[in-house]
Formats: structure tokens, C-alpha cells, sequence
């Protein structure tokens, strides 16, 4: 009786993984700025420093400009 060779199970391919498409970063939800904490009147002299101080929200953060008679003046961020 002839000897039976074993035989050889067929070898699965390896499955392909689907592949995923290529996310986007999800946008910031934008807010229209916002003023907290709004600026109080002030009385002061010429030559007198004076402080004026707001708080305002939004996204992307808003930025304030200072302005005196139509001039730019500096203003300290977060003081």
C-alpha cells in the first residue's frame, strides 16, 4: 500500500484591512466677541494716567485696539 504523503492546507491571504479615509481636524465653532465686563466712565486730567480695563470673550480671541482722538495707543495685555 502506497504511503500517503500529508497533505498541505491552503494558506489564507492575509485579509486587507479597509482603509480609512484621511480625517479632518474638526474647525473651532466661532463666537462673535463678547464684552464681559464692559468699560465704566472715567473723568481724569490731561497729562493723568489712567487705567481702563474690559474683559471680552470669542473664538477665535478677539483683539482690542486702543484708541485716543483716532490715535493708536499701547495697551498691556492681561495686566
Amino acid at each position: 500500500m502506497p504511503k500517503e504523503e500529508p497533505k498541505e492546507e491552503p494558506k489564507e491571504e492575509p485579509k486587507e484591512e479597509p482603509k480609512e479615509e484621511p480625517k479632518e481636524e474638526p474647525k473651532p465653532v466661532e463666537t462673535a466677541p463678547e464684552f464681559l465686563e464692559k468699560l465704566e466712565p472715567v473723568k481724569v486730567k490731561e497729562g493723568e494716567t489712567v487705567t481702563l480695563t474690559c474683559k471680552v470673550t470669542g473664538t477665535p480671541e478677539p483683539e482690542l485696539t486702543w484708541l485716543v482722538e483716532k490715535r493708536r495707543i499701547v495697551a498691556v495685555k492681561n495686566r
